[in-house]
């Protein structure tokens, strides 16, 4: 029977019987010290293997890049028996995404010891390594790679500080958040739900209002609501998603996840007609959805910090609000890009909407289009104290080709490998079908914030 136990001042001297070492009194302090950083491996109840970890620090980073196997060690007569080194190995894994870390490393002479647990070789010679005082002799190291992170995607914003602008953020988005019902050919954009959505990770959601012109009642109640469209259309084949209804979802989440915000595009559309000289729209708004639960928003027009949104909604407000004394406090002002922008800066936000995919050539160009926009969104976030949200949108569509309809545009997205070009501030990257594959790109990007 295998178990493992941690180092306690009793069995420290145990170290260097199973390591064929000789750590001086301080060193094994230093090891007990460590924690869970240190296991000894029992087989029915007698010490019989050691792994020893500690965090890589790169040079001139704040930030470990992965957990290093310092020591990992199982006597002779027990090697290769009994599954010790599989154990072991599960425990570094397991601590490794406790931490947050998604790589494991062992310095070595004998890469090919190692590949057999699905370890791949790199180059010592790399920067990463200066740090460990390499003898000449241990030239090579070997990484075990995808480590999954343990990241509570429904709260992962508790792990963020509160002075924290959410510009600086990565931040998981969807396009026409709430058209994932069945509809009109090109109209849905997403397979789960929204609160699906937001349990995973989404905090960035887009939302697309017209009057309700489709409703059977005759009450005001049901006549006042607004419906959410794509375009002209209902994002509901049979029926329609009130916006009452989704503002329900969005204020259950942030209740029952207080540590999270959500950012929320609102934006009228549709054949309706408005009379916005006289902010009717905006009024509409306010009156009928957000006065009521005005403690619930975030209305400012300059971007947050963490400590000012948590366990709110954020306004991202895409109309326009006539009435000057409104406008520094309806939500953070969007009403206007150019249309199908590759970059449009726009002063506290900046957008790439590129969305007329008129043939499938289309889509490699928006593929590099987002790219573009995360690396400017890294770089700005990495040398400019200026907040700025950066707005990256991943759809695009062609009504009249369904090799352009939503879905096949996200295949071909996915296809480019945008996680590639991820990293430490994207800003907020808008999906179609968030949910695919996993919610991979949703959680990667999550997991940059760490």
């Amino acid at each position: 029977m295998i178990s493992l136990d941690d180092l306690t001042p009793n069995n420290l001297g145990l170290i260097n019987v199973i390591a064929y070492a000789s750590y001086s009194d301080q060193e094994l302090e230093e090891i007990k010290e460590s924690g869970e950083l240190a296991q000894y491996a029992y087989y029915n109840e007698v010490p019989v293997g050691l792994v020893i970890c500690k965090p890589l620090q790169p040079v001139n980073s704040k930030s470990p890049a992965g957990l290093l196997v310092d020591k990992l060690c199982v006597l002779p007569a027990y090697r290769g028996k009994y599954g010790l080194e599989d154990k072991l190995l599960e425990y570094v894994e397991n601590v490794a995404r406790k931490r947050h870390l998604d790589k494991i490393y062992v310095v070595t002479e004998e890469p090919s010891q190692w590949q057999k647990f699905g370890f791949s070789y790199e180059d010592a010679s790399q920067e990463l390594y200066r740090n460990l005082n390499l003898s000449s002799r241990a030239t090579t190291s070997i990484e075990l790679p995808n480590i999954t992170k343990m990241v509570d995607y429904a709260n992962w914003l508790k792990s963020v500080s509160d002075d924290t602008n959410i510009g600086r953020l990565s931040i998981p988005g969807t396009h026409n958040s709430a058209a994932c019902h069945t509809a009109l050919p090109s109209v849905q954009c997403q397979g789960a739900s929204v609160t699906k959505q937001l349990e995973h990770g989404v905090r960035f959601l887009d939302v697309r209002l017209s009057r309700n012109f489709i409703t059977t009642h005759n009450d005001d109640e049901h006549r006042n609501d607004l419906i959410v469209i794509h375009g002209n259309f209902p994002v509901k084949l049979l029926g329609s998603v009130k916006f009452s209804e989704l503002l329900d979802e969005v204020y259950k989440f942030v209740d029952k996840h207080p540590s999270e915000f959500v950012i929320l595009s609102i934006k009228q559309e549709g054949t309706g007609t408005w009379d916005n000289q006289n902010d009717e729209f905006a009024n509409v708004i306010n009156d009928r959805f957000i006065s009521k639960n005005r403690d619930k928003w975030y209305l400012r027009s300059e971007l947050p910090t963490l400590r000012d949104c948590r366990g709110k909604i954020v306004l991202f407000r895409r109309f326009g609000v006539q009435d000057g004394e409104k406008q520094g406090s309806f939500g953070i002002p969007a009403s206007s890009w150019s249309y199908n922008t590759t970059d449009d800066d726009r002063g506290c936000i900046r957008v790439q909407d590129f969305c007329e995919i008129k043939t499938e050539q289309d889509i490699p160009k928006k593929a590099e289009y987002v790219k573009n926009m995360i690396n400017i969104a890294k770089s700005y976030n990495s040398s400019n104290s200026d907040p700025k949200l950066f707005v990256n949108f991943c759809s695009g569509s062609n009504f009249f080709d369904r090799d352009c309809w939503p879905e096949k545009v996200t295949e071909g997205l996915m296809g480019a490998s945008l996680d590639e070009c991820y990293g430490n501030g994207c800003g907020t990257v808008i999906l179609d079908y968030s949910e695919k594959d996993d919610w991979k790109l949703v959680k990667k990007l999550v997991d940059q914030n760490f």
